[in-house]
C-alpha cells in the first residue's frame, strides 16, 4: 500500500517541482496532492517528498485584498489539510509559511478565510509557532471577527482561542487586554451546541489559573451559566462544563465557593455516576480536585453520599486520564482532613493507591504518594492500613526517583 501510495504522491510531485505554463496541470496536480493528504499516513510521505516549501512558494504572493488565484486557493487548502501532521507544522515554519497564512486571513472570500483559520489553528499546536502566531496579532485579529461570523468560522475562532491560550499566560494577557472575554462569554449562552461548547472550552483556557480573569468571569455572573452545562443534555457540553469549572476554581477560593453555591457538586458527582464517556468523567475528577484544594466546606460536602466511592472506584478504571485525576481529587478531599481520610481509606481506597505507585506513569506515581501522604499522616490507624497493603518498599524505591527527590523538595 505504502508503494502505491509513494508512486502516487511522486506522480503528482513531478508537475509540482516543474509547474507547466498551463495553469490547469498544477491546478489538477494540487488536487490530488489535497485527496492524497486526507490520508494521514501519507501526509508524512507528501513532507518528504518536498511539498510544503512548495505551497508556501505558493502563497507568498498572495494578495488578499484582490483575492486569492485558484491555484492559491488549492494550496492553501493543501497546506491546512498537511499541517494535522506535527512535523509539518515545523515544515511550514521553517519556510516561512506562517508570515504567510497570516496575511492571508485578510482575504474576504469565506471560502479561503475558513482554510486560512484552519491552517492556523492545526500551526497553533506547536508552541514555537504559538509564539510567533501571538506576535503576529493573531488574537487581537481573531477577537474583533468573533461575534459577527459565520457559525462555520465562530468554531474555529473559538478553537484557536482555545489552543494559543491553553497554559499560555501571555497570550491570556493578551486575550484579555483585546476584549476577547465578553464575546466569549457572549457565545457561551447560544443555542448552537458545536459553537456553546466550544466557547466554554475556550473560557477554561483563558481562565486557567489567572486571578483577574477568574475574577472578571466571576464578576460577570457567567459561573451560573458554567455550572448549569454540567446538566446539558449533549455530553460534549457537559464535558467543556467541567473542564471550565477546573480552571475557573484552579486557587481561587472566592470562584470555588460561588461555583459550590450554584449546586455544582452534586452535578459533578452526577457525571461521575453516569454512564459518560471516559474523557468527561476525567474533566469532572479533575474539577473535583481543583474545587477541593485548600477548601473545607467542598470538602465537607463529600462526607456523605456517593462522592468518595464513586471516586474510590474511579481509580480502578483503564483510562489513565480518570485514574490519574480521581487520585488527585482524592487527595485534595484527604488534605488536613480527617474525617474524608477515614472515609476515603474504609471506602476501599488504600490498595489501588499503593498499586499506583509502582504504575509506569510519573504523574500517577506522584498523586499517589500525595494522596497516601495526606491519609496517613495524624492517623497510626491509617499508616497501618497502608504498611498492611505493602506501600513501604514502593514508596521506598520513589523515594530515591527524581518523584521522590521532587517530593521531598516540596
Amino acid at each position: 500500500d505504502d508503494r502505491r501510495e509513494k508512486a502516487k504522491i511522486a506522480l503528482v510531485m513531478v508537475d509540482l517541482w516543474e509547474p507547466a505554463d498551463d495553469v490547469s496541470i498544477t491546478e489538477s496536480a494540487l488536487r490530488k496532492l489535497g485527496a492524497l493528504s486526507a490520508k494521514e499516513r501519507n501526509r508524512k510521505l507528501i513532507r518528504i517528498a518536498g511539498a510544503v516549501p512548495i505551497l508556501c512558494e505558493i502563497l507568498k504572493d498572495a494578495d488578499p485584498s484582490v483575492g486569492l488565484t485558484p491555484t492559491q486557493s488549492l494550496a492553501l487548502a493543501d497546506l491546512s489539510i498537511l499541517c494535522r501532521n506535527v512535523r509539518n507544522r515545523e515544515e511550514v515554519r521553517r519556510h516561512d509559511g506562517l508570515r504567510h497564512v497570516l496575511r492571508i486571513v485578510r482575504v474576504k472570500e469565506e471560502k479561503d478565510l475558513i482554510e486560512a483559520f484552519k491552517c492556523l489553528k492545526e500551526l497553533a499546536k506547536n508552541d514555537r509557532n504559538k509564539i510567533l502566531l501571538r506576535e503576529g496579532r493573531l488574537i487581537e485579529f481573531v477577537v474583533v471577527r468573533l461575534e459577527k461570523s459565520p457559525q462555520a468560522l465562530q468554531e474555529i475562532i473559538l478553537d484557536i482561542l482555545c489552543i494559543m491560550n491553553t497554559n499560555d499566560v501571555k497570550s491570556q494577557v493578551v486575550t484579555r487586554d483585546a476584549h476577547g472575554i465578553p464575546p466569549v462569554l457572549k457565545l457561551m449562552n447560544t443555542d448552537v451546541l458545536d459553537v456553546r461548547r466550544r466557547a466554554t472550552r475556550a473560557l477554561g483556557a483563558i481562565a486557567q489559573n489567572n486571578r483577574k480573569i477568574q475574577q472578571m468571569v466571576r464578576k460577570a455572573r457567567a459561573i451560573p451559566l458554567v455550572v448549569k452545562d454540567l446538566d446539558h443534555e449533549n455530553e460534549e457540553c457537559r464535558k467543556a462544563a467541567a473542564g471550565a469549572i477546573c480552571a475557573l476554581s484552579e486557587n481561587d477560593y472566592s470562584n470555588q465557593i460561588a461555583i459550590r453555591k450554584c449546586g455544582a457538586v452534586d452535578l459533578l458527582i452526577k457525571v461521575l455516576g453516569s454512564e459518560a464517556r471516559d474523557e468527561t468523567k476525567e474533566q469532572a475528577c479533575a474539577a473535583i480536585r481543583s474545587m477541593a484544594k485548600g477548601n473545607t466546606k467542598i470538602q465537607a460536602d463529600f462526607r456523605e453520599g456517593p462522592g468518595i466511592p464513586t471516586l474510590v472506584n474511579l481509580m480502578s478504571s483503564t483510562h489513565i486520564g480518570v485514574k490519574i485525576h480521581s487520585t488527585g481529587a482524592l487527595m485534595e478531599l484527604a488534605r488536613d482532613n480527617s474525617k474524608n481520610s477515614d472515609i476515603i481509606c474504609y471506602a476501599g481506597g488504600v490498595h489501588p493507591m499503593v498499586a499506583a505507585l509502582e504504575t509506569e506513569n510519573k504523574v500517577l506515581q506522584y498523586l499517589s504518594e500525595g494522596a497516601i501522604w495526606a491519609l496517613a499522616r495524624k492517623s497510626a490507624k491509617r499508616r497501618q492500613l497502608f504498611r498492611d497493603a505493602g506501600a513501604i518498599e514502593p514508596l521506598r524505591v520513589l523515594k530515591m526517583s527524581e518523584i521522590g527527590r521532587a517530593s521531598c523538595r516540596e
